[in-house]
């Protein structure tokens, strides 16, 4: 007859514990541990660009109206200026004021084209 220890051993050779499958289930874990840290890392990054992107967008759309009201009118205002200058015989291209203005516009100009530009990628 077999002692109680005896009956435990013989059980216990019988059992066969796969310890490398339970430390690739260990690995597996801890890698999906990971894969949701870095997901979480990127998902708030996210969260930012987009809370960014929608100020920007609402600023280009703020710029777009600024920058074409302002261009419309010195514009005219630029024209009126350049027949009231020849009507008198002076050459406007000699004025710092109107070489400055037709600076601003070209800016102006530049800044209502890529507002533009951001708020159709936007749409």
């Amino acid at each position: 007859m077999k002692t109680t220890i005896e009956r435990i051993f013989e059980t216990l050779s019988k059992e066969k514990v796969e310890l490398k499958s339970k430390k690739i289930e260990l690995s597996n874990i801890q890698m999906l541990n990971d894969i949701i840290k870095e997901g979480n890392k990127i998902y708030n990054r996210g969260e930012k660009f987009v809370q960014n992107r929608e100020s920007l967008t609402k600023e280009a759309r703020r710029l777009n109206s600024d920058a074409s009201s302002l261009l419309s009118g010195a514009q005219k205002l630029i024209n009126d200026f350049e027949k009231k200058a020849k009507e008198l015989g002076v050459n406007p291209n000699n004025m710092q004021e109107y070489k400055k203005a037709i600076d601003v516009l070209g800016v102006l100009d530049t800044i209502d084209a890529q507002s533009k530009g951001y708020t159709k990628i936007r749409n």
